[in-house]
């Protein structure tokens, strides 16, 4: 499987980890954070996921800290919290080019409608996921046992404005697969 380029829009405990598993798979991972000290560690030591069995395991990751210094990616997941949702896709402008696909599987509602209001419709794809993650200090997360062992799951629809799935959205879906975070694909906006 080619590797897929995949930008992430906040780098905590749901962001870290996708970005973890999709590196470790190796995709080219782009990731975008506001907190410097989390930039910093992760350009220093890599992007350490704190494994069940109390080892560490390092990935590198491309990180900054504005949007402009990285390059667009055909699919951007937005991971910050929901208030911040709008600012963050404003602020990741250099990782989102004119084609790209946003998706989001943050907690609450509305998520993917804040995120139209900057792109438009049909150039965001819902989604829910059953991933747990904790945070932990900068440039490290806490990976499950559950998620490690395969037991999450990820779900993406087809853009409210969009006549059919883009093919970024299956990309997407089958790097998480492929990256041992199992995801699927579906007709329906309402997820």
């Amino acid at each position: 499987r080619q590797p897929v380029r995949i930008g992430i829009v906040g780098a905590g405990a749901i962001g870290g980890t996708y970005a973890w598993f999709l590196a470790r798979a190796g995709h080219d991972v782009a990731l975008l954070d506001i907190r410097g000290d989390h930039v910093e560690a992760v350009r220093a030591n890599g992007l350490v996921a704190l494994l069940p069995d109390g080892s560490e395991e390092a990935v590198q990751v491309e990180i900054a800290s504005a949007g402009a210094e990285l390059a667009p990616a055909p699919i951007v997941m937005v991971a910050t919290k929901a208030y911040s949702t709008e600012d963050a896709a404003r602020g990741a402008a250099g990782l989102i080019g004119p084609e790209t696909i946003l998706t989001t599987v943050q907690n609450g509602l509305g998520n993917d409608r804040a995120l139209a209001r900057v792109v438009g419709e049909s150039r965001v794809a819902p989604g829910s996921t059953t991933v747990a993650a904790e945070g932990r200090p900068p440039g490290k997360v806490l990976v499950g046992a559950s998620v490690l062992g395969g037991h999450s799951h990820t779900v993406v629809g087809r853009p409210r404005g969009a006549a059919s799935v883009p093919a970024a959205v299956g990309e997407f879906a089958a790097a998480l697969s492929g990256a041992g975070l199992p995801a699927e694909v579906v007709e329906s906006a309402d997820l």
